[in-house]
Formats: structure tokens, C-alpha cells, sequence
């Protein structure tokens, strides 16, 4: 361990080195043959005794013209009010207006092309039978052009178990792919993500309907939707949703999509991604359809995308539950469409392989099995992404690594290059997808450190309890929500006896599947099934932005007495290991050192080796693993390893900015 970390230390180092409620109210086999009927996505399991019932029901009727790229929407919206307090009001969620403007909460400034604009143009609003207007609400005063939160007056409060009934009658202009969702530059493939009105979640006497961030997640109720799509007979379409009927007239085809108690709706329409139905028979002899829609280019790699998700629903199914659906719908979205790409829905998700790499980089097995647990966590344990997006996304980043190590052992370092040619190697620097600095040779990734420099990069930068669409910028929330909080989860389960972390995330899972889940809700499970030390670290890491760091900065020798000099270089305190190394045998302590300087006091009459602060590597929000050890004899063999790797990387900088001068 210790000769394979001094040569990945220096790669990391450099690598961290370069990544340096008032309202204001204004008016307002292949084949591209579609998939059999099924019926619906749900998979009502028996361990779950809740009795489904959603809040909301969409029935929503659109049709699609692919020449002026429009759609016409009928949309009926059925809210009850489940809570026990009343509210005069509906807020919706109106995602699309966030491409009307400059100055939109989620444009933030950017330039929109003409292509890329587009909103919501209702025709007719009714409320019980009723015409009503609509009211933009601005709940951040720095984006009053916002407008992605609208909400309508009702006659009367709507009071525990009414109902009230929504008629929306809309066009949406289909921009080019920016974002979540649109069309791609052939007009071949039509993306459809938070595209239509959605109910804001009302609790406790509080609508919770914030304005579509630009890289918030989002909030939304378990809701039935039932769509019917009508689209020209050349395209095909595909949804997140069970399709329940297929018919056929006049140049167009008529799709019937239904799904229960789910979160969100999206769908596809394309002309050119070949169909592959599959079907995984699980353990528990339950039948899982899997629809892969890929590009021809991809076609070919259909056994490595068919391995990732049989073997990640394998070890789901062992290690957390059985899996939730009956249908799954995986999506090959082509470069160029943004974040199209790799996003998760309930059933369905989407993934972009570029000129798909070697097996040995991972990828795309990495997204392919990130997605997939989100059908887990987000599709069926669900959270308040806006504010809590690091609980999910934790979670499923952990057992991402955890399914990478298991299933398929070494990861290969590699990067990529105008995003779409992948070559072995590390790159410490780019410019504009062109590698700058970088080595062709490969090097085995350990686990878990793909999230190391990110956080790395924004250690201090912020906590996991601070709401997550309040974080500085797009990395500081990636390096929080993601990195940290999947790095915390892998802390927490080698400070556990094996297995024990993931025997909480099923409990976790079996106790909130269909439901909303908050934080407190899984720290609670983890402190009561955990430990003091692990308790100790979730107060530091989840409730503060400290950083963490430990070193060994010296080793007194008195007779038999060895005082080894633990320093706390940041301000995290946490329960840490201290290991003493001898000619014959290795000694262990555990501290919890609080002061900046602790000594460690060891007795042994053997001749001293050198000693280790976290031996092991248990805590992996350490952002400095390479002052971790002191030994007592020094040897420049590491300092010359780090002294020509670096006079190559400093010359090929200069040799570089040479010819860019």
C-alpha cells in the first residue's frame, strides 16, 4: 500500500494543484418498432403496506409537429390537498419559461440564440370549470425576470381532502437541446424533460415551489400521470411511463403512457435510435423490461450496457431491495445536447458515450449504474432535491463506487478529448477539450478517488446541511453534493464493521420507498445502528464545512517510550488512528486529537520504523493523505520521483504556451 500510494500521491497533488416569502405578483434485434404495451411502470411490493395515493393526477393529451417544432398541450390537473391546513392558492412549476430570458434564475446572464428561447403560451386556464389568471411569483428579488414559479387564486380555501380541478390548454415551442431538454441539431431526436405545468409540493401550510435554479435539482409530489402523445408516423416514441396503447391513422401515431405514484414524466421521439428490448428475470423471479434506444455507432456495445445493468440490479437487489419497477427505458443521447445526457427519471434515463471508450476506463458503466441506483434513491425514495440534492445523490454516487469495485475490480485513469475521444492516461490540464499536460500512461484509479478532487478543490466551501441551491456555483455544488457526500458515506462504512452501512441504506430504503425521505430521517438510522466515532463524524461533516487534515510531524524516542506528534492542521476533530511501525510488529491507538499538537505515546523496547496517522485510509475527507506518515530514516528516493515528473509536466507547459504565443 504504502509503494503504490508514493507514486499516486504526486498525480493527485498536481491534479488538485491545476483544478484550482415576499411575492410579486405580475399577470401573465434492432428495430424502431415501439415497444408492446405493458402495464404501467409501478410494482406494487408487497412489504410496502402504505396505501398508494397520490396527491396529484395529469392526464395530459399533446401532439408534436416536427416541422415547426411545436407541441400542443391539453393538460388536466386533479390537486388534493393531503395536508391538514388550507391554502387559498396552487403553485405550479412553469420549468420552460427558464429559457424566455437572459435573466431567468437558471439562465443567469447567459446569451440565449433565437433556437434555444421558448415558454410556456397558454390558451386557457380553468380552475373548477372556471377561467382564472395566472400570477408569476419572484420568491429571489435578484431574478425578477423569473419567471418558472406561477401560481392561481382559488374562489375559496381548499381545505384537508378537497380537490381542486386544473384545465391548462398551452403551446411549447421545442428550442435546440440546452439544459434538460430539447431537439438535436437533425431534428432526429426530441427530448422532453420538466416541460410541462407541475403542482408544487404544499406542506405544513407551505408551498415548497422554487424557481428552476441552474443546477438545483428539484421537488416534486408522487403524482398518476396518464399522457397520451400523438407524433408524425416517421418518429417513435418512448416514456419513463408504461406504454399502455399504440395506434396509428393519417400519418401519425398515437402513444397511450401511464405510471403510478412517481415523481416526474419525461419522455423521447426520434427517427434514427435503434430498439433493444431485453428482459432480466431477478432472483426473486420478478420480470424487469429493459428498452434500450441506442445509436447505431453504440449498437455494438449493447453486451456492456446489458452487463452493468444486470449486475447493478444484482447487487440492488441483494444489498438494498428488489428492485421497484417493472420497466426500465435507457436512453443513448448523442453529443452536443448538454444535459440531456445522464439525467435520471423514473424509469427511464439517459446516458452519452461519445466514441464509447476501452472497458478498463468505466465508463460509460459508471453512468450506466449511477442512473440505474437512482431508480432506488430519487425514483422511489425520494427527497427534496433543491434543498437536500447531497442525499441521493450521496448515496448513489457511494454505491456506485461500491458496484464499480466489486463487479468489474481495476478502473483505469483516462480522459477525454473534445468530450467524445477517450484515451487511457491522466490529464492534469486542458484547454477548451484539448489536453494540455497529460501522460498516456495509465494508472490504476482506487476506489473512490474519481470524488477526491473535487472536494479537494472546495473542501471549505460548504456544508451538507446547507441547502443545496444556496451553494456558490455549479462546482462548489457538485464537490458538496456529490464528492463530499459520497466520500462521507465511504467514512462512514470503514468506520463500520463490514456490511453494516449497507444493511442501513436498506432498512432506509424499505422504510421510505414511495415516499419523501429528509436527512434527519437516514443520520437518525445511521447514529442508532452506528457508533460514537461515527456520530462524531457526521456532526463535523454534515453540520460544518470544516476541513479535515491530520499529520505525523515528528517521533521522540525515550528508552522505551515513543512519543509520536500528531498535528491538526485544519479544523475538523475526529476520531483518528495512530499506528506506530516497529522491525517486528505494528502498534495501534485510537485519539480524538482536538489540540493543534497531540501526543501519542507508544512503549516498545523494538527499533522504530516510522509511524502513520490513519493507517488504512478510514477517513477518506482527508485532503492531504501524503503527510499522513513520518519515518524515522529519510530517503530521497520520492523527492526525485516527484522532481522529474514535474520537470516534464513544467516542460511541456512551457512548450505549449510557447506555441499558443
Amino acid at each position: 500500500m504504502k509503494k503504490y500510494l508514493r507514486k499516486f500521491y504526486p498525480g493527485i497533488i498536481l491534479f488538485a494543484f491545476f483544478a484550482i416569502l415576499t411575492g410579486i405578483e405580475e399577470k401573465a434485434g434492432s428495430s424502431s418498432t415501439p415497444p408492446p404495451p405493458q402495464q404501467g411502470m409501478l410494482k406494487k411490493n408487497n412489504d410496502n403496506k402504505r396505501q398508494l395515493s397520490p396527491a396529484v393526477t395529469y392526464a395530459i393529451k399533446a401532439g408534436l409537429n416536427t416541422s415547426s417544432h411545436t407541441l400542443t398541450v391539453t393538460e388536466r390537473i386533479v390537486w388534493k390537498n393531503q395536508t391538514r391546513f388550507g391554502t387559498d392558492k396552487v403553485f405550479l412549476h412553469l420549468y420552460p419559461n427558464a429559457y424566455s430570458s437572459s435573466e431567468s434564475k437558471f439562465m443567469h446572464g447567459r446569451p440565449l440564440d433565437e433556437d434555444q428561447s421558448t415558454r410556456l403560451l397558454f390558451n386557457r386556464i380553468l380552475v373548477n370549470g372556471k377561467t382564472k389568471e395566472l400570477y408569476y411569483h419572484f420568491p429571489d428579488e435578484n431574478y425578477k425576470a423569473d419567471s418558472t414559479v406561477g401560481y392561481i387564486r382559488l374562489d375559496t380555501t381548499l381545505n384537508s381532502g378537497d380537490s381542486v380541478l386544473i384545465d391548462l390548454d398551452f403551446t411549447l415551442f421545442v428550442p435546440k437541446a440546452f439544459g434538460r431538454w430539447g431537439r438535436d441539431t437533425g431534428d432526429d431526436i426530441y427530448f422532453f424533460a420538466q416541460w410541462f405545468p407541475k403542482a408544487g409540493v404544499f406542506r405544513n401550510k407551505y408551498w415548497y415551489c422554487e424557481p428552476f435554479h441552474s443546477f438545483a435539482e428539484f421537488y416534486s409530489d408522487f403524482a398518476r400521470y396518464d399522457l397520451e402523445l400523438s407524433i408524425p408516423d416517421e418518429y417513435t416514441a418512448a416514456s419513463s411511463a408504461g406504454t399502455t396503447g399504440v395506434s396509428r391513422e393519417s400519418g401519425m401515431v398515437k402513444y397511450n403512457f401511464t405510471a403510478d405514484y412517481v415523481t416526474d414524466l419525461s419522455f423521447v421521439v426520434h427517427r434514427n435510435l435503434e430498439y433493444f428490448p431485453e428482459r432480466y428475470i431477478s432472483k426473486s423471479g420478478k420480470t424487469i423490461n429493459i428498452y434500450y434506444y441506442l445509436r447505431s455507432i453504440n449498437s455494438s456495445n449493447l453486451p456492456r450496457l446489458s452487463r452493468a445493468v444486470s449486475k447493478s440490479v444484482e447487487y440492488l437487489e441483494k444489498n438494498i431491495g428488489e428492485y421497484p419497477f417493472t420497466n426500465l427505458t435507457i436512453v443513448d443521447i448523442p453529443p452536443g445536447m448538454g444535459e440531456v445526457a445522464n439525467m435520471e427519471y423514473p424509469g427511464l434515463f439517459t446516458f452519452e458515450a461519445g466514441f464509447f471508450p476501452a472497458i478498463e476506463t468505466r465508463y460509460p458503466e459508471k453512468i450506466i449504474i449511477h442512473e440505474l441506483i437512482h431508480q432506488y434513491f430519487y425514483a422511489t425514495v425520494a427527497n427534496n432535491e433543491t434543498k437536500e440534492a447531497w442525499l441521493d445523490e450521496g448515496i448513489t454516487s457511494f454505491l456506485t463506487s461500491k458496484i464499480i469495485s466489486e463487479v468489474y475490480g481495476r478502473q483505469n485513469s483516462s480522459f477525454r478529448v473534445f468530450n467524445y475521444y477517450t484515451f487511457d492516461g491522466i490529464e492534469f490540464l486542458n484547454l477548451r477539450g484539448l489536453p494540455v499536460i497529460y501522460t498516456l500512461t495509465s494508472a490504476e484509479v482506487p476506489v473512490f478517488t474519481s470524488a477526491l478532487v473535487p472536494y479537494y478543490r472546495y473542501a471549505r466551501a460548504g456544508s451538507l446541511s446547507q441547502p443545496s441551491d444556496q451553494l456558490f456555483n455549479a462546482g462548489t455544488y457538485f464537490a458538496i453534493t456529490y464528492s463530499k457526500a459520497e466520500l462521507l458515506f465511504a467514512t462512514i462504512d470503514r468506520y463500520l464493521p463490514e456490511g453494516k452501512l449497507l444493511r442501513i441504506l436498506s432498512e432506509y430504503y424499505r422504510t421510505y420507498k414511495f415516499r419523501h425521505a429528509a436527512p434527519e430521517d437516514l443520520l437518525k438510522l445511521i447514529n442508532r445502528n452506528g457508533s460514537p466515532e461515527v456520530e462524531q463524524l457526521i456532526k463535523v461533516f454534515y453540520k460544518t464545512a470544516a476541513a479535515c487534515d491530520y499529520s505525523v510531524t515528528g517521533i521522540e524516542e525515550r528508552g522505551d517510550v515513543v512519543n509520536v506528534f500528531v498535528q491538526r492542521v485544519e479544523d475538523a476533530v475526529i476520531p483518528i488512528k495512530v499506528a506506530l511501525y516497529t522491525e517486528r510488529d505494528t502498534l495501534v491507538k485510537t485519539v480524538t486529537p482536538s489540540d493543534r499538537i497531540t501526543r501519542v505515546v507508544f512503549n516498545t523496547p523494538d527499533n522504530i520504523i516510522g509511524a502513520e496517522v490513519d493507517p488504512g485510509r478510514r477517513n477518506m475527507l482527508d485532503i492531504n493523505f501524503a503527510n499522513n506518515s513520518f519515518a524515522s530514516n529519510y530517503s530521497a528516493e520520492g523527492l526525485i520521483y516527484i522532481t522529474l515528473r514535474w520537470f516534464f509536466w513544467m516542460q511541456s507547459l512551457l512548450i505549449v504556451s510557447g506555441g499558443l504565443a
